[in-house]
C-alpha cells in the first residue's frame, strides 16, 4: 500500500466505527475528549520500512479546540476525524517540544528513523478534562470508554503490522497493555530501572515475535533518576 491508501483505510474505518459505535454510557461525556487518531505522511512514514509503534499514556487535549470533544466525534464525525488526523500529522512533524514525551519521541526518531517508521499511539485514546479517564469517571463508565477504544487500537496495529513496540508507560499500566492488545504481557529481561524487554502474546493478527520494550513515562525520569540517553541507547541497541 502507498501512503494515500493507508490514510484512506484509516479514515474509512474511523468513520464507520465511530458513527456506528457510540459510547454506551451517555453520562459523564461533557468533558470527554475526542480520541487520538493516526495519520501518515511521507515525512515520517515510508511504506517500505518496518514500523515501531510507540505507546504513551493518556491523550491530553488532542486536536483543534473547537472539535476536541467526544460530542463532536459522535455528532460531526467526518469533520472531527479530519481535524484529529491533521493534528496527529502536525505532532509527528514537530522538531522540538517542551513535552518530555514528545521530545523523547523526536530523539528516538533521530536515532531510528533511517531504518524504521516510528508511529505514536496512546493506551488511553481519550482524556477527561485533559486528564486520565480512569481517575475522573466511575469504574463502569471507564470500562465503557476502554471497550469503545479497543477496536481502534486493534485496527491500527493490524493495519501497520509493527515489528516493534515501545511502551513509555511504566509497569503500573501493564494491565492496560494486556487489555488493549488482548494480550498476555511478560517481562523477560531487565536492563536496569530505565528499560525492560517484554514478551507480548496477543490475540490480534500481529507478529507473534514482536519486539517490545517498556520504560517509565518520561515525566518520571527526573524523580527516578533515570538518564534519558540510557533509555534511548537501550532501545536503539535492541533495534539495530
Amino acid at each position: 500500500m502507498n501512503i494515500k491508501e493507508y490514510n484512506q483505510k484509516l479514515e474509512e474505518f474511523y468513520s464507520d466505527f465511530l458513527q456506528s459505535n457510540p459510547i454506551e454510557d451517555s453520562s459523564n461525556l461533557n468533558k470527554l475528549s475526542a480520541p487520538m487518531l493516526l495519520k501518515v505522511n511521507e515525512s515520517y512514514f515510508d511504506p517500505k520500512k518496518p514500523t515501531i509503534m510507540i505507546f504513551g499514556q493518556e491523550t491530553n487535549i488532542w486536536g483543534e479546540k473547537d472539535l476536541n470533544t467526544y460530542f463532536n466525534i459522535r455528532d460531526n464525525t467526518d469533520a472531527t476525524i479530519e481535524s484529529l488526523m491533521r493534528h496527529y500529522e502536525w505532532q509527528l512533524n514537530r522538531q522540538k517540544s517542551k513535552s518530555t514525551l514528545i521530545s523523547l519521541n523526536i530523539l528516538l526518531k533521530e536515532k531510528l528513523g533511517a531504518k524504521y517508521n516510528l508511529l505514536w499511539n496512546n493506551l488511553y485514546k481519550y482524556s477527561y478534562d485533559g486528564k486520565r479517564t480512569s481517575k475522573f469517571v466511575s469504574k463502569e463508565h471507564f470500562k465503557n470508554i476502554m471497550k469503545h477504544q479497543k477496536p481502534l487500537i486493534q485496527f491500527e496495529l493490524e493495519l501497520f503490522q509493527p515489528q516493534g513496540m515501545i511502551f513509555l508507560t511504566g509497569k503500573g499500566l501493564d494491565r492496560e497493555v494486556e487489555y488493549n492488545l488482548n494480550a498476555k504481557v511478560e517481562k523477560i529481561k531487565d536492563y536496569g530501572k530505565h528499560c525492560s524487554q517484554l514478551k507480548i502474546i496477543s490475540d490480534f493478527n500481529i507478529d507473534k515475535g514482536i519486539k517490545a520494550f517498556r520504560t517509565p513515562h518520561p515525566d518520571r525520569y527526573r524523580w527516578e533518576k533515570i538518564n534519558k540517553n540510557d533509555v534511548v541507547d537501550c532501545i536503539v541497541e535492541n533495534f539495530q
